[in-house]
């Protein structure tokens, strides 16, 4: 994920047409409704339908097309930038949280909106996805770790992972060396959910990082269930809008959260509250658990749990 992936998708909104009424008390009702519990499993109503049209929803995206470039730059400057000289924004690029949980919303509950959105910005996120990282002086893991690797893990752990000063990759682990992963790449072959050897992952994609996390409570049905769940998901499309609740489609931490969660007793991984009003799910937030437990490393260590959320 690169910071500026979103800015460019949204970039292209701009060249949508107008058309539709007054739709100022329709947005107000959409931001009441626009709340995110930050700590908690309860997200944003996201499944009741909307009162408004699709010429309604067009000229919103629309009207509102600077506004959601300036959402996409910060979010990407404070939860998905890779480099570790985080470039200054002025202040003009602040836009009032009340338009982007506005935006979340309606992404969230509009078919039609998404598509849109979409549709324009396949080809920005395909061209800007995959620049190159600020290199470290770790080296990528070798034979012998991979070895370690396969040795450590079992089915249902997820493998958070990362190369240079990147750390934002989830895996989950499917057993027998095969991993499932929600990949973004120009590559039409890896654009999407995906499965294949751990191995083959590997040797295309230089890693040099991992934290392998185990639910040590589930049962043989939960990790089932999980595994399945990510298995179901294979060859949708990646989710360039970053939607948690996006069925049709889906970004790495959302899929590793979404397998554990279809669990019958899932441990208790809390996506947070973004600028904006997105909610988002990455590394941090499985690396807060305290339901999730460390059985592997490389080259990281796993930061502090129960800092980010609160656990009843």
């Amino acid at each position: 994920m690169k910071k500026n992936l979103l800015a460019g998708l949204f970039a292209s909104v701009i060249i949508l047409s107008a058309c539709g009424s007054d739709i100022n008390a329709n947005l107000a009702t959409i931001a009441q409704n626009s709340t995110i519990q930050a700590q908690s499993t309860q997200s944003s109503n996201t499944n009741q339908p909307l009162n408004l049209t699709n010429q309604q929803i067009e000229k919103l995206v629309r009207d509102n097309s600077k506004d959601i470039q300036k959402v996409a730059k910060m979010l990407y400057m404070k939860q998905f930038a890779d480099e570790s000289i985080i470039p200054n924004y002025k202040n003009d690029l602040i836009t009032p949280e009340f338009k982007g949980g506005v935006l979340f919303n309606i992404l969230n509950r509009s078919d039609f909106a998404k598509k849109l959105i979409y549709g324009l910005g396949s080809y920005e996120v395909k061209k800007k996805f995959a620049k190159p990282d600020v290199a470290d002086n770790f080296p990528v893991i070798n034979q012998a770790q991979t070895n370690e690797l396969l040795n450590a893990v079992k089915p249902g752990d997820i493998l958070l992972n990362g190369i240079d000063d990147s750390f934002i990759h989830a895996i989950v682990y499917a057993g027998n060396g095969i991993i499932i992963h929600a990949l973004g790449s120009a590559d039409p072959k890896f654009w999407g959910v995906i499965k294949e050897p751990l191995t083959t992952y590997l040797a295309r994609s230089n890693r040099d990082k991992f934290i392998v996390l185990r639910y040590t409570k589930a049962t043989p049905d939960d990790i089932a269930k999980e595994i399945n769940f990510a298995s179901q998901q294979v060859g949708k499309p990646y989710d360039s809008l970053f939607l948690l609740n996006a069925d049709d489609r889906f970004y790495c931490t959302e899929l590793a959260f979404r397998s554990l969660t279809s669990m019958a007793n899932p441990p208790r991984v809390y996506p947070h509250k973004a600028q904006f009003g997105w909610e988002l799910i990455d590394n941090t937030d499985f690396m807060d658990s305290p339901d999730l437990q460390t059985v592997w490393t490389l080259n990281k260590d796993r930061s502090p749990v129960g800092k980010l959320h609160t656990y009843n």
